[in-house]
This record gives C-alpha cells, sequence and structure tokens, in this order.
C-alpha cells in the first residue's frame, strides 16, 4: 500500500510539475497584457538590460480581413535594427518597415483564421535603467477600425546576469563591463592604458586620472553614446589624457543648452575620433590641448573654446556647422591641415563662421575653408597670422589672384585656389621614411610649384627629393632642410599637369610623413596608384601612398 502511495503521489508531482512547466510558456515572467478593439497584446513590461523586449499579437476569427499592427515612439536607447518579426506559418504575406522609432507591420492579402504574432527588440546592456514609454495601436478589417495609439510603460532595469568584460586596463590585467567601471577601479593609477572593445556605450564618462583611453578598432565600430542628451559625454578633469578613437554622439544640441561631446582638462590629447549631433563636439576647458586627425560634424559647434590658450588643431575634418571653430579671447594656438565645410547653420542673428577668432598671435595655415557663410572673422580685427613664408590656406572663394584679405589686421598672403590644388587629405600611421614610386592622373588641370608633406605630428615628416615625369614633364625639385617650411618643397618654376593624363612620380621621404596604406587612392582631384614602395630598411609594400598636396 505504502508503495502504491508513493507511486500515486510521484505521478501527482510529476503532472504538477509539467503544468507548472507548461504555464511558464504561456504567462511568461513580466507579462502584462493590453486588449486593443480587436487583439490581446501580451509584452514583458519590466525587462533586465541586456534581454529582449517581446511583444506577442493575439488576433482571432479573422474573416477575409486585412491587418495592420504599429509599435511607435520606441526610445532610441533601445536597439530596433535587431528587431525580430514571427508570424503565424499558416497566415498569408505581410510587409514589415522597421525605423528608428517604429516597427509596423501590415498583412498584403486578407486574412482567415487566429492571427499570433511575435515581435522581439533587444535592449542593450548598456541601456540605462529607466521606464520609457512605448505606443501599441491596431487595424483589423477597415480603415475605420484603426485604433487611437495606446501608451505601455516598459521598465528597463539593472541586469542580473554579469555583464561580458569588453573594457580592459592593459597595465593590471583587469577587465571591466564599462569605460566607467575600468576608470573608478582603485588600481586604475596614472598612466594606465585602457582599451574598449568595438559595441555601444553610455556616457558621461569622467576621467579623473591620468590616463590613455582608446578603442580596439576604430571610431567606426566603438561608440560612446550620451546617456542623456542634456549631459556631456566625455568630461576630462585630469590633466595628460589622451582619447582615441571613439565615435561620440548624442549630447544633442539646442540653442539652450550646452551639452558637449568631449569637455577637455589640461593637456588633453583627442585623436582619431568622430563626434557629431552635439552643441559642441569639442569644448576646450584649460590649456595646451592637442586635437587631430578627427572628423566633427553636424554640430553647432566643431571646437569651441574661451580663454584657453596654447594649443594644436590640425588634420580634422570640421563640417556642417553653426561655427566650425569658435575661439573666444584665445592665443599660441596653431591651426593647420584642417578642412572647415559648410558652416552654414543659423542661430539667431549670428552669422556662420568657418573660423572665428577674438584674439590675437594665432597661426592658421595650410587649411581649406569651403563653402563656409562666412569663410572667418576676427573680432575687432585683432593680428593674427595665416600663412608660413610659402604655404597659406585653401579658400573655395579665392578668385586665383591676389592676397586673400580677412580684414585690415587679417591676410592670407600666400593663399589657394582649391581648383589649383591636388589634395590626397591626411594620411595614417604606422609611418617610415623611404622611396615611394607610382602614378599620378589628376581629373583637371593643376598648376603645380610646391609640395606640401603632410608630417606625422610632433615629428620632422617631409620630402627630401621628388620627381615627376611623362608626357613632356620631367621636373624635380629637394628639400632646403629644417628651415621654417620644412614640408613645403618648391620646383625652380610652375608646370601644368593635364587633366587625363598619367604621370610617374618619385618622392623620397624623410623623418614620420603621414601615409595613405592603399594600393590606390581616389580622390577630388585624380588618382595616385603605388608601383612600389621601399622603406629606409629594405623592407618593400606595394600599398603606400604618401599623404601630400601639389599646388602653384
Amino acid at each position: 500500500m505504502r508503495g502504491g502511495r508513493a507511486i500515486e503521489m510521484n505521478k501527482i508531482l510529476n503532472y504538477s510539475l509539467l503544468i507548472l512547466f507548461l504555464l511558464s510558456f504561456a504567462y511568461p515572467a513580466n507579462a502584462a497584457t493590453i486588449d486593443l478593439v480587436r487583439s490581446t497584446v501580451d509584452y514583458t513590461d519590466n525587462v533586465d538590460q541586456g534581454a529582449t523586449l517581446e511583444f506577442v499579437w493575439d488576433t482571432q476569427s479573422l474573416s477575409n480581413e486585412e491587418v495592420r499592427y504599429l509599435i511607435k515612439d520606441i526610445p532610441s536607447e533601445f536597439d530596433v535594427s535587431e528587431a525580430n518579426v514571427q508570424i503565424s506559418s499558416n497566415m498569408g504575406t505581410f510587409d514589415k518597415a522597421i525605423k528608428s522609432s517604429k516597427i509596423a507591420l501590415k498583412s498584403t492579402t486578407a486574412l482567415d483564421g487566429n492571427l499570433k504574432v511575435k515581435i522581439k527588440i533587444p535592449i542593450p546592456s548598456g541601456c540605462p535603467e529607466n521606464t520609457y514609454t512605448l505606443k501599441l495601436s491596431e487595424m483589423v478589417g477597415s480603415d475605420s477600425d484603426m485604433t487611437s495609439p495606446s501608451s505601455i510603460d516598459i521598465t528597463v532595469k539593472k541586469s542580473s546576469i554579469k555583464p561580458p568584460s569588453v573594457v580592459h586596463n592593459i597595465n593590471t590585467g583587469e577587465n571591466f563591463a564599462t569605460i566607467q567601471a575600468a576608470i573608478d577601479d582603485s588600481n586604475t593609477q596614472d598612466g594606465h592604458t585602457i582599451t574598449v572593445a568595438a559595441g555601444t556605450y553610455y556616457g558621461d564618462v569622467v576621467v579623473n586620472k591620468r590616463l590613455t583611453i582608446k578603442s580596439e578598432s576604430g571610431a567606426v565600430n566603438c561608440i560612446v553614446q550620451a546617456a542623456n542628451s542634456q549631459d556631456h559625454v566625455f568630461v576630462v578633469t585630469a590633466d595628460y589624457v589622451n582619447i582615441t578613437g571613439f565615435t561620440v554622439i548624442g549630447a544633442k544640441h539646442t540653442e539652450y543648452n550646452n551639452s558637449v561631446g568631449i569637455l577637455t582638462g589640461t593637456d588633453t590629447t583627442i585623436d582619431n575620433c568622430r563626434i557629431t549631433n552635439c552643441k559642441q563636439a569639442i569644448k576646450i576647458g584649460a590649456d595646451n590641448c592637442t586635437i587631430k586627425n578627427s572628423v566633427l560634424s553636424d554640430n553647432l559647434y566643431g571646437i569651441y573654446a574661451y580663454k584657453k590658450k596654447n594649443h594644436e588643431i590640425c588634420g580634422n575634418q570640421i563640417l556642417n556647422s553653426h561655427q566650425g571653430l569658435c575661439l573666444m579671447s584665445v592665443s599660441a594656438t596653431v591651426i593647420y591641415d584642417n578642412v572647415i565645410k559648410n558652416s552654414t547653420a543659423p542661430l539667431g542673428t549670428y552669422t556662420p563662421t568657418g573660423i572665428y577668432l577674438s584674439d590675437t598671435g594665432n597661426l592658421i595655415y595650410s587649411n581649406s575653408f569651403i563653402d563656409n557663410t562666412r569663410q572667418a572673422f576676427v573680432y575687432e580685427n585683432r593680428s593674427n597670422t595665416w600663412n608660413t613664408a610659402t604655404i597659406g590656406n585653401c579658400w573655395s572663394d579665392y578668385n586665383g589672384t591676389g592676397y586673400y584679405v580677412i580684414d585690415e589686421n587679417n591676410t592670407d598672403y600666400h593663399p589657394r585656389d582649391l581648383s589649383f590644388c591636388f589634395d590626397t587629405g591626411h594620411g595614417t600611421y604606422p609611418s617610415i621614411s623611404g622611396m615611394h614610386t607610382g602614378t599620378i592622373t589628376p581629373s583637371q588641370d593643376i598648376t603645380v610649384q610646391k609640395l606640401y608633406t603632410y608630417p606625422c605630428t610632433g615629428t620632422g615628416g617631409h620630402t627630401e627629393f621628388i620627381s615627376i615625369s611623362g608626357s613632356g614633364i620631367e621636373e624635380s625639385a629637394s628639400w632646403n632642410g629644417y628651415t621654417e617650411d620644412r614640408d613645403t618643397i618648391t620646383f625652380d618654376s610652375s608646370f601644368t599637369l593635364e587633366a587625363g593624363k598619367t604621370y610617374s612620380y618619385e618622392i623620397m621621404t624623410g623623418s614620420y610623413p603621414q601615409i595613405h596604406h592603399t594600393k590606390e587612392l581616389q580622390t577630388d582631384y585624380g588618382w595616385l596608384n603605388c608601383t612600389k614602395f621601399a622603406d629606409a630598411n629594405g623592407k618593400e609594400y606595394d600599398d603606400w601612398i604618401p599623404a601630400i598636396q601639389l599646388f602653384g
């Protein structure tokens, strides 16, 4: 008897567990339900960071009817691009549209029977803890049945699962889930390097130690987004901080807030970053800063500074701003090799300007000012220097003759017309001296008398010798040593490279010039091809092209 009762009790227990198991599928954890006109929608209203938000639409007794489902006002913090839609296999065909803040599903055939649709939206592991509001609506049958959007609340909470270690202190060997955790760790000390794996992270990040913080795979793959659109993304409070290789986004600008992509401290270096959609892409908050090789686009201000001095701003593209460079009461700053383009965004009564200065003693040369509403403005005509002994700036509104006059105290004495310049743009590292051989095919006639070599920052990168030959051209020039304009070589007389013709070049470089690591390079002015590069150690390559300008 006892044995029989034990068997019966085990059966009951097993059946109970089976029922609980099945119920766990029918009623998922954190489930909530909303009833629309013809459908019931079950969804997860309480979800962990890194988990998946799930909607299950259940529409019964369809009779030759069309169906539309809509989820809208999806917050930008959710990963809509990875949304997944599953539809009952026995139903007709559907069109789906997944956009940045909306998922729409529409049947393209009339349906009969019961329809179940499951929509999954991943929640990034770095999504801020918060309660977010979304809206749901549907149409079953005629358009007149379309329901008004119903609001639902989704709470994202900290994950109970330990997130992956994607941030590394290479000095201590420790791993972290966030950039801020790596900075704050007690074992992280001045002089350490923190590397960040590819992915999307959330600011704001406060750097209060002397650190190098760099991405492992470059700005395209490593994004730091403002946790709150009104806050800064990176705030540097320590000196001697290096930030390299990030895309910084989302400190959304309005006329009245001061959200900043990166706010610098003393001796901050920013290198190879991409910063967009901020009021100020970079705000220089202290002296002695270096900003180089970065792309600052679609910000109200590209680089902004007030009463800070002694900076180096080089090799950047500053695009689609109200003011590309706004340097208020800033002196002793060198600005070169930048492209400042399309400063056209209005701001009240203020004129959009490529570069705005309000102090003296700055050096501005070898920049390209292109299609800005006002190329340059100097407050009260305070005097600055706009060229070296041989090289000035490119101006899209320069007519090709005479000087380029900004005001009575500011003149570029060696301006260049963009149409008379063959420019490869800035190169990258690594670099070494050696002999380049290759070909150049301009897409327009180029008048040449000078060669400028883009140097690696802090080096004497230059060209020691150049020869250009072909189609009746046989020209060469040599370097004059470490003079004021050591980056520039001047030919004895000018000559013209004709559009569509191919010329051979030999360029012997010294020190550390910038390099394009590619076999062929298309520019706005034509093509360069690498035949061979033999470095100073005798090693040969077929994918090194020097970063240069040829101009009259």
